[in-house]
Parts: structure tokens; sequence; C-alpha cells
């Protein structure tokens, strides 16, 4: 059975959290060929769907082609997985393109629509996914570490008609940032990216995205005043560290492992820091969480084994991520619901009985989750 390797990050090129309980390595799949007559719709079954009153919209979409990474943060490991492209394990580019296809006809509005890995931009069919949601009305993001964003590449993505990125940004000090994510001249790579496409488009929306940990907590009120002073970026999101992406399955709490020293900051140290960001929120500088998801934070990084969600999870009413094998998820935690390359994402969330169970499960769900607290925060 498959699993994807946590969420994305919001706006990160290597994927966000990962399950705290669950610890995941990538499974080696072959993925069967199937021609794009397979997803030739029937329009009066979808329109019989799309009448109904009883349909869950779509509003939120992770989509992740890849988990290829050309990065080597020190919270992930899907870079070890190689970097070249391969049809016979990464759903093609027909597939996606029907997938958004049917992410366009069921919404009921504005889609939440995000394209993640590992870094998206490896994909070398990336700006055709782009120009398709686009043109379908979309509003694409990509979540990217912005290191093969080039004038070139700046060019065909704007052309494409993307509008904004989530870019990886741990620290507004070049040398921290390039330490933790272990690529010498990321840093600059990444301003870079925003200088050609803001350039390209003056009104380009950049977000920047950084993931809290024991190596960047001093560093982040220097990253705020950062964002302040760049009239090119609209905020910064913070995500909490969690479980490195993709680790070989083990009984030691990741936290305990040597090999991870400093990323996990000590308790009261982060909710200090965290009273700090909420201060400057409040304030009014450019941070995008909402002061209840920084305390939220406050509260994971006091107990993280026995956090506990305080709302319903209702993400499984108006969320799909799906991964590179094209299967579909409701719950990182739990199995896919589907797979696009098999069945029409349509009949998978209006139809299936896996999704009705899932949803079923998620409404009475308790379990820590860092999915419902770093990426769909809901209280």
């Amino acid at each position: 059975m498959s699993s994807i390797v946590g969420k994305f990050r919001s706006a990160h090129g290597a994927a966000a959290v990962s399950p705290p309980t669950a610890v995941r390595s990538l499974p080696e799949k072959r993925l069967p060929l199937v021609t794009p007559a397979v997803f030739t719709p029937s329009p009066s079954a979808l329109d019989a769907r799309l009448s109904s009153l009883e349909l869950r919209a779509v509003d939120f979409a992770c989509l992740v082609p890849l988990f290829r990474c050309n990065q080597r943060c020190r919270y992930c490991h899907l870079w070890e997985h190689g970097f070249t492209y391969d049809e016979r394990i990464e759903v093609p580019t027909h597939h996606w393109l029907a997938l958004l296809d049917d992410l366009a006809a069921l919404a009921r509005g504005p889609v939440n629509l995000t394209f993640a890995g590992g870094e998206p931009l490896l994909r070398p069919d990336m700006p055709e996914m782009i120009g398709h949601a686009s043109r379908l009305g979309m509003a694409p993001n990509i979540s990217t570490n912005g290191s093969l964003i080039d004038a070139a590449m700046a060019d065909r993505l704007i052309a494409a008609g993307l509008k904004m990125v989530s870019l990886s940004l741990d620290a507004a000090e070049p040398g921290l940032h390039d330490r933790i994510r272990r690529w010498p001249g990321a840093w600059e790579a990444a301003m870079r990216a925003v200088a050609l496409l803001v350039e390209r488009d003056p009104s380009f929306f950049v977000t920047f995205l950084c993931v809290i940990s024991g190596e960047n907590l001093r560093g982040l009120p220097a990253l705020i005043d950062f964002v302040d002073r760049d009239e090119r970026v609209a905020h910064v999101n913070f995500q909490c560290i969690a479980d490195p992406f993709a680790r070989e399955p083990g009984p030691t709490v990741w936290r305990e492992m040597r090999r991870y020293d400093g990323l996990w900051p000590r308790p009261d140290e982060a909710v200090e820091a965290l009273d700090a960001i909420i201060a400057r929120r409040r304030a009014g500088s450019k941070v995008h969480n909402d002061p209840a998801q920084l305390r939220a934070y406050q509260r994971y990084f006091r107990a993280p084994d026995n956090f506990r969600r305080q709302a319903r999870c209702g993400v499984g009413d108006h969320a799909a991520h799906v991964d590179p094998y094209g299967d579909v998820y409701l719950c990182l935690d739990r199995p896919p619901v589907g797979n696009i390359v098999k069945s029409r994402f349509a009949d998978l969330w209006y139809e299936g009985a896996e999704v009705r169970a899932r949803r079923h499960e998620m409404n009475h769900c308790t379990t820590p989750c860092h999915l419902t607290l770093n990426c769909l925060f809901e209280e």
C-alpha cells in the first residue's frame, strides 16, 4: 500500500509536514501506462453529479507530481530518491491535466491549488500544468525552493499564467539558510527567483515559507524584519518542524536521533519565540499565520506526542492530495481512497465507497495531526 510522505508545506519545494506517529519511506511502484482515452468525460453523468445539492466542493488541492528534489534539507530525505524523471514511476502529464479538468468542473468557487514536491520545477512539464490550470480559471501556486527559476524559466512561468509562488526561506541570513538546506547558494537562488518573477510581473504574489526549528529559532525576528522591509514579498508563513520526510522506519523517536541534533527546539524557547511572533503580527508585521495557529504551535512544542486538535476534522470534506503515483488522499495518515490513473477524480470524490468511509473516520478523529496544524489549520 502506498503512502504520501507528509503534506506540503503551504509553501515549499520539499513537502511540508509528515504525520507524527507514522514513520514513512517512499514506496517502490510502477504505474500501468493508461492512454488519455480513459479520461474521456461523460458530460451527462458529470452534469447530474454537479446538480446534486449534496455534493461537497473541492476548495483545496495539493498536487505532488514528484518526490524528487535538488536540495538536501536537514529535515527531509526526499532528495535521496534520485532526480531523474521516469513516467513508469511518476504519473505522466495527461493524467494531471485530466485531474485539473475535474477540479475545475467540480469547484464551487476559488480553488486553492498548489503544486509541490519535492521540487516541482524538476518536472519539465510543470509550466504546461500551470498553463492548463490557468486556462481553466484557477490560480495555481508553486511551492518551490526557487533554485531552478532562471530568466528562461521565469519567462515560461509568467507566460503560463503563474501569479504566485510559495518560496522556502528558513532564515534572513544567507549562511544559515544554506546550512539548513545543505545547498551552497540556496539563499541567493531564492532571492534571484523573487527578482526575476517580480521584474516580469510587478503584481506577482510572493510569500516565504519558514519551518521553525531549533536551528533558526533565534533568527526569526530578523526574518520578519527582512520580510517587512521587502515590498516585493506579501508575507511570511511559519510552520513547525515535524518528523523528517521519508525517514527510514525505526523505533527511535526522531527528536532523539543524533543525525537530527539541533532541529528540535527547547520547548520554553519555542514558546517564547512564538509569543514574539504573535506580538509582531498584532503590531502589523507581514506574518501570515493567525494568532490562534501560532498558539497551537506553542501547544505542539510543549507536547509534540500528545498534541490534539481542538476542532472536528473537516479536511476530507473539501481538500484532496494526490501523490506522484496518482494516489488520492483525504488524510495523509490513512490509505489512499483511489488513483487517478485508474479512475476519474470526480468518480472518486463523489461516488467512492473509500471516500465515504474515510470522511466518517476523519470526522471522528482525535489523532495528533500536522496537516491540520501546519497546512489546513482549523479551530
